[in-house]
């Protein structure tokens, strides 16, 4: 049934103390960034923008504006978080270029550009670079320090919801037919259930010990088994795995259901994730610690560290 134990919680620590204790660096494959950037023409701009405490929807916002442009026809991989240093690629459909790297506004600052003939979409990125300092912290345990990071279950984070926007959703999607919402509105709700279910199964795996490792039923990508984002379409998965995804599932049948109706397809999301070029300093004097590491798209670090550390997050 998989590894049956978890990695220990030790000290709690403090994240996001000051937006640069949290630098996020999003890459392309690193061919097609140099497609990119050698390319002198292509129907979409692409800008490769460092931003300081905005959203990614902020950044759009202005885009739209300075280019004049649609804000729904501007592309970017994901959102990234505002209070943090951030650095994403966007496209717009524009003849235009800036010609020069600059800051174009508050907290937007232009690093690279190039041209493309597609606009970018959600997850294209190849994974994301992670420069973080935690603060205030009295003790890190040996395996962290250890520099080979275990593999961890991959939860969708506190970002992708929180109770009062899951359960706005619940409600929207349990009576969606005489509820009418924004097509930018509808998708996120779909989006947050999804997560929301896929973690259950999740928390139903970690409650049966089941905190690494493939059992009997799992679909794999690769070598690593996956679970079901819901929505329309039979689940691939058999055995004991599907016992376990039915009886997290059981509560929330109708949400379910719903999914299937409203016309999403299922997807897979793979179980586990881990960490590569991972590097870890301790300042004992200062009870800091400086981590740099990758993760693949879709992966959280703050689920990732959660492992290890009772995080207090600063920015909020």
């Amino acid at each position: 049934m998989g590894i049956e134990s978890e990695t220990k919680v030790c000290a709690s620590a403090i994240i996001k103390k000051h937006a640069i204790d949290w630098k996020v660096i999003e890459e392309l494959e690193s061919g097609r960034q140099e497609i990119i950037r050698k390319a002198d023409s292509g129907e979409h701009l692409y800008l490769f923008i460092e931003k300081i405490g905005l959203n990614t929807t902020d950044v759009v916002d202005f885009l739209a504006k300075y280019f004049q442009v649609e804000s729904s026809s501007i592309g970017y991989c994901g959102r990234k978080d505002k209070k943090a240093v951030t650095r994403q690629w966007f496209s717009v459909p524009t003849k235009q270029c800036l010609g020069e790297y600059t800051d174009v506004s508050a907290g937007i600052r232009v690093l690279d550009e190039g041209r493309f003939q597609k606009k970018l979409r959600i997850g294209e990125h190849a994974y994301n670079r992670f420069e973080i300092v935690l603060r205030q912290v009295d003790f890190v345990d040996s395996e962290f320090m250890s520099k080979e990071p275990v593999c961890f279950l991959n939860f969708y984070g506190s970002q992708r919801y929180n109770d009062n926007s899951l359960l706005r959703a619940m409600d929207w999607i349990r009576n969606r037919r005489s509820r009418k919402v924004p097509q930018t509105v509808r998708s996120w709700n779909l989006s947050m259930l999804r997560s929301f279910l896929f973690n259950k199964i999740l928390e139903q795996r970690k409650a049966l010990g089941i905190i690494e490792g493939v059992i009997d039923g799992d679909p794999c990508t690769g070598p690593i088994p996956t679970a079901p984002l819901w929505g329309r379409g039979r689940s691939q998965t058999k055995g004991l795995a599907l016992d376990i995804e039915i009886k997290a599932l059981e509560p929330y049948q109708d949400i379910c259901e719903a999914l299937e109706y409203s016309g999403v397809q299922q997807g897979r999301r793979m179980i586990y994730q881990k960490p590569f070029s991972f590097n870890v300093e301790c300042d004992t004097k200062k009870s800091r610690v400086e981590t740099t590491f990758c993760l693949p798209v879709g992966a959280y670090a703050t689920v990732f560290l959660g492992n290890y550390f009772q995080l207090i997050d600063a920015s909020k």
